[in-house]
């Protein structure tokens, strides 16, 4: 018996001076993209980070006074760093968590 992997995406929700902030994302990419992530992380690739937002994000409620922000890399450059940082932070927390117990035989 197999179990067919289905992707997932997680909806991260901001606390504290961002509430009401939210962004979904994909999950379960391939351990190299989690594993580039960390490292994007450790060297503070501020650009890396960036484009690694743009490539996980499926939307996001954020705007400015230009109007809705768009989830691309253009868009993503617009916003603070603290919210990326945030994103990246919770979307490697949700990539390393089950939602639910996987089911038993």
């Amino acid at each position: 018996m197999s179990y067919k992997l289905t992707p997932r995406t997680a909806r991260l929700v901001f606390e504290g001076e961002y509430e009401s902030a939210e962004a979904r994302v994909t999950l379960d990419h391939p351990l190299s993209v989690f594993i580039a992530a960390q490292k994007l992380q450790v060297s503070q690739d501020i650009e890396g980070l960036c484009r690694l937002v743009a490539d996980i994000l499926i939307d996001w409620n954020l705007e400015d006074d230009a109007g809705a922000i768009p989830t691309d890399y253009e868009g993503v450059v617009r916003v603070y760093p603290v919210i990326i940082n945030e994103i990246v932070t919770k979307w490697m927390e949700a990539q390393v968590t089950l939602s639910a117990p996987l089911p038993g035989k």
